[in-house]
């Protein structure tokens, strides 16, 4: 039993990838993580690629789907400028290269 319920863990944690390319912390931490654990990524079905900041979106039972603005000292954290668009272009080459031919159904870049 344990066995299976691992395997469906794993299916499940690697089934969605969000990696966030204006933030160069994000996208060299994700890849750095995705190169710990490659005999998984057999299981990803949807990559999400963000090249600009959209605020998050949290639930709320009032109004629904609610975005919340960038806090004021996050802003470097979030701002696309700092990262160099060679070096966020080689992390996101790396990932594609790293996940298995045919597994992704989904590709989005938003």
């Amino acid at each position: 039993m344990s066995k299976e319920l691992n395997q469906l863990a794993l299916e499940k944690l690697y089934k969605r990838i969000d990696i966030r390319l204006y933030s160069q912390g994000n996208t060299g931490w994700v890849l750095k993580n995705l190169k710990r654990v490659k005999e998984n990524l057999q299981y990803t079905r949807e990559l999400v690629v963000e090249d600009e900041c959209i605020a998050e979106e949290i639930e709320s039972a009032q109004y629904g789907n609610v975005g919340l603005p960038v806090l004021a000292n996050h802003s470097s954290y979030f701002n696309a400028e700092n990262v160099d668009p060679a070096v966020r272009d080689e992390q996101l080459e790396q990932v594609l290269d790293i996940i298995p031919a045919n597994a992704l159904r989904t590709f989005r870049y938003a």
